[in-house]
């Protein structure tokens, strides 16, 4: 269990560094009329609405299979860095917007698993570990993202990657046990 939701977390932080950081320069890129500050106000409006699709994930977490949110979530961020691989014009920013929204929106359900698979003694040790593990992910995201470009003045290798990163985390969170919850 650990091992699956170590490499979920670093997954999860490695794809969305690669995306929060890459994003900007493929909008230039893929998207001629949108100016610097259109680019900018696109993304930050991007990641308000992510941001409350964390807010949808709790709720969701609270209502339905911890297991089958966080296969679900994760399973659908494949098919959209895949096309965001290929994407320009606005279908790029609307899968954008889906495939950070739904990384959002597992977070809540990662973190009660986190706390139903690990001791309670050991919840503060876990939460910093996914961390460390999640934000550990930047440096590699940046050097990824600095050498795709460098040898392909592209990204859609790095997306590809991406997506096949999503897909082989959703075969491993398959392998999660099912804990039933607690009613209270």
């Amino acid at each position: 269990i650990a091992c699956i939701m170590l490499l979920a977390m670093f997954g999860l932080g490695l794809t969305f560094q690669i995306l929060q950081t890459s994003i900007p320069k493929v909008f230039d890129l893929r998207i001629e009329v949108l100016s610097t500050f259109g680019i900018g106000v696109v993304i930050g409006a991007i990641y308000g609405i992510a941001g409350l699709m964390t807010f949808v994930g709790g709720i969701m977490a609270d209502k339905f299979s911890l297991k089958k949110i966080y296969v679900i979530g994760i399973a659908a961020q494949a098919p959209c860095f895949f096309f965001i691989a290929y994407f320009s014009g606005m279908p790029l920013i609307f899968v954008f917007l889906i495939a950070a929204m739904f990384n959002s929106s597992v977070l809540p359900t990662e973190n009660i698993l986190l706390a139903k698979f690990t001791p309670e003694k050991h919840h503060g040790l876990i939460y910093g570990i996914k961390f460390i593990v999640a934000f550990g992910a930047g440096p590699i995201a940046v050097f990824l993202i600095a050498k795709v470009y460098e040898f392909t003045s592209e990204f859609s290798v790095l997306f590809l990657l991406s997506s096949l990163t999503m897909l082989l985390i959703a075969i491993l969170a398959l392998f999660l046990p099912v804990k039933k919850q607690q009613l209270t």
